[in-house]
């Protein structure tokens, strides 16, 4: 073995706010971890979101190989089901290092549950049902965290609105919880002898997506404050962690590497798209004329949409409960508006699903209701729909809002590679969210985001070595976010496997 590896993750980090808050004299133990090795920025997946990023940070795979696109996918009765990756289809770095016997410690690591049998313990992160959920391994150490950690949760109990009452408590909630990530870290640090550990905080990501609009008022980037007691929000978030990172560096031995990586960045968000009424709008998409549809069509035009449904309080669940109550909230919002069941697919020819609207073309063969025949059809549905997707524009500024448009074999390869959309596309550099869990989440086109969030995915991740057979090098390019598995596995002295899409980054500072 060469040396142990801590990996400290921070979800959403980004140097866009880490350098300023640096240059300030701030983040001390995160720039000390920058002046004593090598960082860049991490470019992440396309499209730059959570379950799918995480999925090929760890595997060293891009999405295609794994499976993993997007928080939900559809099953054969277009139902909207979570995706889960708790013993996926391909091995993820714990998995290679628990086949040589090393010791792995894993907390908090989002798309984790349920939690694999490793060699040493794993609490799974992101995305868990609750703590009623069998979320450790050993099963047993479940009870062991809820006895000795006081206040010990997963995540957030709370959730963010723009009344006072909200704000107040969601940014309270976020930094407690990085007080009881550090400690189960540190208990866990205590239990036994590691030679991998990783521990990741959702703080960040959290205060982004809720706060930014306080220290970028003008919500261009240009990071004036509003002047209010929240401008400061985001600053105190990743002083918390930054905090956190010291403690847990202190129980380092001097044979380890210290990773700090980032699965995305994040930026100003502006309004969310409903692709699928651009969609039925140019003749794409139908819905079907049934007694039930036509009582939605009402319903649809008088706006009892999803969205609205949602400020009306159906959707008030905090993230805890997000997986647990997510089929229930679905079963709800599907009585009342227009659900993909509710698209006539005989005669639809393409729709969007998830957070960043990947377009599908309803293919036979592969679509459960495929229409689009294989081969020249195909094709030429796509050519349509890319040319369509270019000239996208905003019908009140006449903006081009469309950045790029992406066939999914620019991007992904592998055995998942049907599970894919068609069409992957970014929309002025992420900064649009297409409304895609639902199939029309509004009768409008644009939408305020229905979470109110202000801050959103970005492509620039975080990563920075330092430690044992890291030399100083300051600034590196060109990282990507497959990368980062064989890198450990080479830093431990493991063999990376071929299958792996990565590169390793340091190899004793090379």
């Amino acid at each position: 073995m060469k040396y142990r590896v801590l990996v400290i993750g921070i979800d959403g980090a980004t140097f866009d706010i880490i350098r300023p808050l640096a240059a300030k004299g701030k983040l001390k133990n995160i720039s000390g971890l920058m002046d004593s090795g090598m960082w860049g920025e991490l470019k992440s997946t396309i499209p730059p979101i959570t379950p799918c990023a995480w999925t090929s940070m760890l595997t060293g795979r891009n999405p295609g190989a794994h499976g993993i696109y997007d928080f939900y996918h559809l099953d054969d009765d277009y139902n909207i089901r979570i995706n889960s990756y708790g013993g996926g289809p391909v091995k993820r770095i714990w998995d290679y290092l628990s086949d040589e016997g090393r010791s792995c410690c894993v907390v908090n690591v989002p798309y984790t549950y349920p939690p694999q049998k490793v060699n040493g313990f794993m609490v799974s992160g992101f995305m868990t049902p609750g703590l009623d959920s069998d979320f450790t391994h050993p099963l047993n150490l479940k009870d062991e965290l809820l006895k000795n950690i006081k206040g010990f949760k997963l995540i957030e109990d709370s959730r963010y609105s723009d009344r006072e009452e909200d704000r107040k408590r969601f940014l309270e909630d976020i930094l407690e919880l990085v007080d009881i990530q550090l400690e189960t870290a540190k208990y866990l640090f205590s239990k036994r002898e590691w030679d991998f550990m990783m521990v990741t905080f959702m703080s960040v990501d959290h205060a982004q997506h809720w706060y930014w609009k306080y220290m970028d008022s003008k919500m261009d980037g240009s990071m004036e404050p509003d002047g209010s007691e929240y401008e400061t929000a985001v600053e105190e978030v990743y002083s918390r962690v930054d905090n956190a990172i010291g403690e847990l560096i202190k129980s380092v031995p001097d044979d380890a590497v210290v990773l700090l990586v980032s699965d995305h960045g994040c930026g100003p968000s502006r309004d969310n798209v409903v692709l699928n009424k651009w969609l039925r709008d140019r003749g794409y998409l139908s819905l079907k004329d049934s007694g039930v549809g036509f009582v939605k069509r009402i319903l649809f035009k008088a706006g009892i949409t999803p969205l609205s449904l949602v400020k009306a309080g159906l959707g008030r669940f905090g993230h805890s409960k997000k997986a647990k109550y997510f089929k229930v909230f679905n079963k709800l919002i599907s009585l009342f508006s227009f659900s993909f069941k509710d698209i006539d697919w005989s005669k639809t020819r393409a729709y969007s699903f998830g957070s960043y609207g990947g377009i599908f073309a309803n293919l036979k063969g592969r679509q459960p209701k495929g229409i689009v025949e294989p081969g020249r059809d195909h094709e030429q549905l796509l050519s349509s729909l890319q040319s369509d997707l270019e000239g996208f524009e905003d019908p009140v500024s006449g903006e081009r809002l469309v950045d790029r448009v992406w066939r999914k074999e620019e991007l992904y390869s592998g055995e998942y590679l049907d599970r894919m959309p068609d069409l992957v596309y970014s929309m002025r550099d992420f900064s649009y969210l297409v409304a895609g869990m639902f199939a029309f989440v509004s009768n409008k086109l644009f939408v305020e985001p229905q979470t109110q969030t202000s801050g959103n995915h970005r492509l620039n991740g975080v990563f920075i070595a330092s430690g044992a057979g890291v030399e100083s090098m300051q600034e590196i390019h060109g990282l990507e976010i497959t990368d980062v598995a064989p890198t450990i596995l080479d830093l431990m002295g493991c063999r990376v496997p071929e299958s792996m899409d990565g590169k390793v980054i340091c190899d004793d500072g090379r």
